[in-house]
This record gives C-alpha cells, sequence and structure tokens, in this order.
C-alpha cells in the first residue's frame, strides 16, 4: 500500500526514444505512476540571431514518478515496462531491489527541474573570482557548477544519482555587469570576503577523501580558468584559524595552483551540530566531479 511518500524511479532506456516511451507508459500504467523525462533549453546561434529549441538533459533515461514503494512498485510495473522493447533496466544502488532514489538525491534533482521538469537557461556573470548567477535554475546551485564554457554559454552542473555524480551541461548567458535591479528577484550572496589560504584548517575527521588523479586536474584547470567558482564555507575557531566546513577539494586544488587567498563565507556562532550538517550536506555538491552514467549499476 502507498506510504504517503514520493518516490522517483530511473529506467534505461533506448537513446532518442525516451520521450515515446515516457508517452506510452503514462497510459499503460495509469494513475499513480508518472513517466517523464527532464527536459533543457538550448541557444542555437547563427549569423547574431538565437532560436531555442528544447533537449533531453539525461540521454538514454526516463523517470517514474510514483508513490508507490519500490516492492508495490515493481510487482505492477515491472511486467509492463519490460514488455517495451525500448525499456532496458532500472538504475539500483547496487541490490536489485534497491530501485527507488534517494530522498536526499530527490529532492536536490527536484530543485533543479521544477514543476516543469525542465532547465532553463540561466543569466549571470563574473565578479572576481567567482560566478554570480542572478537568474535562473543556475542561482543558489552555484556550488554544483563545475566547469563553464564561456564562449559557448554553457555550463557543467554536477548532480547526484545513485550515488553517483552524473553531468548536464546547461545553458548560461553571461551580462558584462550585475544590473541595478538583479532579474527575477536575483541576489548577490552576503558577507563574503578573502582569507588567506594558509589560516584554513581542514574539518576533523573529515568524511570525504580528497580528488585525486584527472578529477583533482579538472578542478584546478576549473581554477585556472574562472577562478573558485562557489566560495569556501568556513568558521572561526581557536587561534584565528577558520575551519572548512564545505569545499575542502576546492581549497586543495587551490594550494596546487599557488594561490595565496580564496573566497569564503564567514559562519558564525555555529553549533557543532550545525557545522556537522553542513560538512555532510555542502560537501557532497560543493566538490562534485563530472562523471557520466557509465559508472550505474542496473539490472
Amino acid at each position: 500500500m502507498p506510504d504517503g511518500k514520493i518516490y522517483w524511479y530511473v529506467l534505461f532506456a533506448r537513446t532518442g526514444a525516451e520521450e515515446r516511451l515516457a508517452e506510452r507508459l503514462r497510459v499503460k500504467l495509469g494513475e499513480g505512476y508518472l513517466p517523464f523525462v527532464p527536459q533543457k533549453t538550448c541557444v542555437f546561434r547563427r549569423q547574431g540571431k538565437k532560436s531555442f529549441f528544447q533537449k533531453v538533459c539525461f540521454p538514454g533515461y526516463l523517470f517514474i514518478e510514483s508513490d508507490k514503494p519500490a516492492a508495490e512498485f515493481m510487482e505492477y510495473a515491472f511486467p509492463i515496462v519490460y514488455k517495451q522493447k525500448e525499456a532496458y533496466r532500472f538504475l539500483c544502488y547496487g541490490d536489485k531491489n534497491d530501485i527507488a532514489m534517494r530522498d536526499e538525491e530527490r529532492i536536490a534533482l527536484n530543485v533543479v527541474l521544477g514543476d516543469e521538469r525542465k532547465i532553463d537557461i540561466s543569466i549571470g556573470f563574473k565578479e572576481g573570482d567567482s560566478v554570480r548567477v542572478i537568474s535562473g535554475v543556475l542561482e543558489g546551485n552555484e556550488s554544483k557548477i563545475v566547469r563553464i564554457n564561456k564562449s559557448r554559454h554553457e555550463a557543467v552542473l554536477a548532480l547526484q544519482m545513485f550515488n553517483n555524480t552524473v553531468s548536464v551541461t546547461v545553458g548560461l548567458e553571461f551580462i558584462e555587469k550585475m544590473p541595478e535591479a538583479p532579474v527575477n528577484g536575483g541576489r548577490m550572496k552576503k558577507d563574503e570576503t578573502k582569507l588567506h589560504i594558509e589560516s584554513l584548517t581542514p574539518y576533523p575527521n573529515h568524511p570525504f577523501a580528497l580528488y585525486e588523479g584527472k578529477h583533482m586536474k579538472d578542478m584546478v584547470e576549473s581554477i585556472r580558468e574562472h577562478g573558485i567558482i562557489s566560495p569556501i564555507i568556513v568558521r572561526l575557531v581557536d587561534d584565528g584559524k577558520y575551519e572548512i566546513l564545505s569545499g575542502h577539494n576546492w581549497v586543495e586544488a587551490a594550494k596546487q595552483l599557488g594561490l595565496d587567498e580564496v573566497p569564503v563565507i564567514i559562519n558564525e556562532d555555529l553549533s557543532d551540530a550545525e557545522a556537522a550538517l553542513i560538512v555532510t550536506d555542502g560537501e557532497q555538491s560543493h566538490t562534485a566531479v563530472v562523471c557520466g552514467f557509465a559508472s550505474f549499476r542496473v539490472y
């Protein structure tokens, strides 16, 4: 029986057939099952003119929202879904029965996709070492940006799905400077400053391993080209030191690049419990590194 929760299930399907399959499954699955294919708005430029079109965010993947827990979903939906020749396998967390997306991942994705299940083009500008997004889905999600291609007006957004980091390229239009009246109620980050990198100290027993190899090299190159995209989150501790709560990998990459200072936001009067929550929630998005769907285990 439904337990009042909302669940997302992700189906690995034939690339190019996602939308046709979603439309068919809406009819066949019926009430309580909502197949959808996340979209993104793209821009085509030619001879100084722009035209907009929609494109699938995650080629080869179809989402199904349901109020049915995994066991009930599998019992009813699997026989219907697997009769479709375009349907392959559902993503899972290792156990083939563990197919419902974790709440924290679903909520984070839902914030980005919105009710329309679509990522529109964002607007931003570069200020010092940071990118400021003043409108669109990337506003407030700057920490999830891992790479920017200014010439192509694109940003690579890293998202968590089934314990893997996946990437999606989205539109990001740049303006020369911050308008006097922010677009769509956009806002600047407050209380941002710079600190000497030697004044920063890692969070004790930090639960995330620092990146190595290509992942760390990508972050170093990102800082070299665009600066640190999102400020490091810190709090003041003893002896004039600042404890890193979010952004450990960015700090390490900045050290490798030889930077003396990094942009930070200082949180004051935090309890240890509040600091631990920032470390757990913030670090995963702040240091996400791009990888593809290929590492997902499917059944």
